[in-house]
């Protein structure tokens, strides 16, 4: 947020500057950083610079972050600034967030990022091991990134300890760094390697269609951590066989991972005759399989397909779009306490069915299988302290006028009360009291 005060004047900015390069308190030095979200941003970066230089307050609570609030900004508007704060920065932390935003930004700034490598390369070990955790933190989520031309020169010397290791490995990867795919294989075998490592490869595989893939990923589903990864590789390959494999492992799978697996099994169609066939042996509980899913078998438009989706899980209702937005006349009568107006929408089957005053639990619950497909609204009107105040004739009328703009919807209307369900007013007794648009 910018500030509203009066900017500061040129020559206060150079005052700051230079009391910052001399001044003993830390105090004085944290008002200082505090300053910075105050000044123009092509000025944060040289006072900045003085305050970083400043081995003293490497491990300051409050400092490291401070000087990094005011920064923030030029990671878009001048990241060069951010590398020319980063080359003079003996803060591990301050330079572990310059790092990570550098990497974060590295598409759209890559002269920035390549600098940054650059000019670490001649750190100290503990200064780049900042800047290593701050490039690994930036690049989560990546599946590919340009290697940086000084990335060797950088690494030398930091894989001492076993965390250097790994995030040089999986930056690695993610740089492509030459890898041929027998060394990714490698990774991915390796089962005392990282998890995380391991990921990284069996995903770098994936996106490179390696050779041997299948038999990769099919000896992967049983390793909890590279499952979703190894289901998303099998899904590319279109081989009838593999259907009854993976259904049979479904018990196998975690309760987390099965809905990835069925997702997978319903992505094919010689796939999804194997999901069937195990449903109907009972080896695959039925509600495990959404309306979602069983709209994407019906979508293959194979008959026999469709046949064994009704037999096993049962019948989709065609849907209606303009009935499953169906608008809401814009009314609000005053009804009786307790009354509940249900409405069920045409194109769906009969859903939750609750019969309750206003304020008390429902007194039957009805089981709402399939649910994507079963939608039963209920408008419930509740008065001041749920008095009658609506006579006989008006409440009659009220009803008469909600049952006939819910009619002009092509909707059911029911009236429930005191556990008591009964039909909404007759399609005769209503149109006089039709909404009139």
């Amino acid at each position: 947020m910018p500030h509203l005060s009066k900017p500061f004047p040129a020559q206060r900015i150079e005052d700051l500057i230079s009391m910052a390069a001399i001044e003993t308190s830390s105090a004085v030095r944290l008002v200082l950083a505090s300053t910075l979200q105050r000044l123009p941003l092509e000025r944060r970066a040289d006072l900045a610079l003085a305050l970083v230089s400043r081995a003293e307050d490497a491990t300051d609570h409050n400092l490291p972050s401070m000087v990094w609030f005011g920064l923030i900004p030029l990671g878009d508007s001048a990241p060069m600034d951010l590398v020319r704060v980063a080359e003079k920065c003996l803060w591990p932390a301050t330079l572990n967030a310059i790092a990570r935003r550098l990497a974060e930004s590295s598409s759209r700034a890559p002269e920035a990022f390549e600098a940054l490598t650059s000019i670490s390369s001649a750190q100290p070990a503990a200064l780049r091991k900042a800047v290593l955790n701050g490039l690994s933190e930036g690049y989560q989520g990546w599946r590919k990134a340009t290697k940086p031309g000084s990335w060797n020169r950088f690494i030398v010397g930091l894989d001492g300890d076993s965390t250097s290791t790994r995030q040089i490995s999986e930056l690695n990867i993610l740089f492509g760094e030459g890898r041929s795919a027998d060394e990714l294989r490698g990774v991915v075998g390796d089962s005392k390697s990282d998890p995380r490592t391991r990921l990284n490869a069996l995903e770098r595989l994936i996106e490179m269609r390696a050779s041997g893939l299948r038999q990769i990923c099919e000896d992967l589903l049983d390793v909890r951590h590279l499952t979703k990864a190894a289901l998303q590789g099998l899904s590319f390959f279109d081989d009838p066989g593999l259907g009854p494999l993976l259904a049979g492992r479904y018990q196998k799978f975690s309760p987390e991972d099965r809905p990835g697996l069925v997702t997978v099994l319903a992505s094919r169609p010689v796939f999804a005759r194997a999901l069937l066939n195990r449903m109907k042996s009972g080896l695959i509980p039925r509600g495990d399989l959404t309306a979602f899913h069983a709209r994407q078998i019906e979508a293959f438009k194979d008959a026999g397909l469709s046949f064994e989706l009704r037999e096993v899980w049962g019948r989709i209702q065609p849907t209606d779009r303009q009935a499953n937005h169906c608008p809401i006349p814009a009314y609000a009568p005053f009804l009786q306490n307790g009354w509940i107006i249900c409405f069920r929408f045409p194109g769906f089957y009969p859903g939750l069915v609750c019969s309750a005053p206003w304020g008390h639990e429902p007194s039957q619950s009805l089981p709402m299988p399939q649910s994507l497909s079963n939608i039963l609204l209920h408008l419930i009107f509740s008065t001041k302290d749920r008095q009658p105040w609506l006579e006989k004739g008006v409440r009659e009328k009220a009803h008469a006028f909600l049952a006939g703009a819910v009619r002009q919807c092509e909707c059911e209307a029911s009236i429930t009360k005191k556990n008591t369900t009964t039909p909404a007013p007759s399609r005769r007794n209503t149109e006089p009291f039709l909404p009139n648009n």
